[in-house]
Formats: C-alpha cells, sequence, structure tokens
C-alpha cells in the first residue's frame, strides 16, 4: 500500500499588542518563523524520506487570552503563515508548492508576576 506521512517543526519570534488588560484580553502579534519539514513516502516495502526548510519568512496572528484566575488563562490563538504542500503530479514526481499555513492553538497560560 501507499503512505505518504509529513511532519512540520515551526520555530517563531514574536512581538504581542494586548489591546486591552481584563476578564477577555484581545491581541496580536506578528514575527519570523522558520519551518523545518520531514516528508516520507512508503510505496510496498521501499520508503524515501525528505528532509528540507523553509527559509525564515514572517508570520503573524491574533487571539484572545480569558482569565482564569490571577495567575491562570485560557488562551486562543490563530497564525498565519507561509509554508509548502507537497503532492505527487501526474507523472508520480513530487512537486512543491507554496501555501498559507493557518492554524488554531487553545491552550492555558500562566503568569510569573
Amino acid at each position: 500500500p501507499f503512505k505518504d506521512q509529513s511532519e512540520t517543526i515551526s520555530n517563531s519570534i514574536n512581538l504581542t499588542v494586548i489591546l486591552y488588560k481584563g476578564f477577555a484580553s484581545p491581541f496580536f502579534f506578528g514575527g519570523v518563523t522558520r519551518k523545518d519539514y520531514t516528508s516520507t513516502v512508503t510505496l510496498g516495502e521501499q520508503s524515501s524520506t525528505q528532509k528540507f526548510s523553509m527559509p525564515i519568512a514572517p508570520n503573524f496572528g491574533a487571539g484572545v487570552s480569558f482569565k482564569i484566575s490571577r495567575s491562570f488563562s485560557f488562551k486562543i490563538t490563530e497564525t498565519l503563515s507561509p509554508g509548502l504542500q507537497t503532492y505527487f503530479d501526474d507523472e508520480g514526481n513530487e512537486q512543491k508548492k507554496k501555501v498559507n499555513d493557518t492554524y488554531t492553538e487553545l491552550g492555558i497560560s500562566y503568569n510569573l508576576m
């Protein structure tokens, strides 16, 4: 059987601007990101792995933080950054095309101060 597996590791540095500090605190951010990709294609018993990286590129997003207690908050964030999509053309050759990656993160934050 045919199997195609991709893994993306994204590292970024951002500046965050909090628009209002209260129970619900909206914010936006911008910065730079670097993405490293690992793509593994398996056909029957044969397997091929390729690793490649995108150059450093801008990323940005927005979100809202909901205060749970004095130290904890629940955060929802949407991020947009450039990315690569790999696919196979009709002749079976692997191709790459630039796309916009978007993802949503949910998490809990802890405030040290």
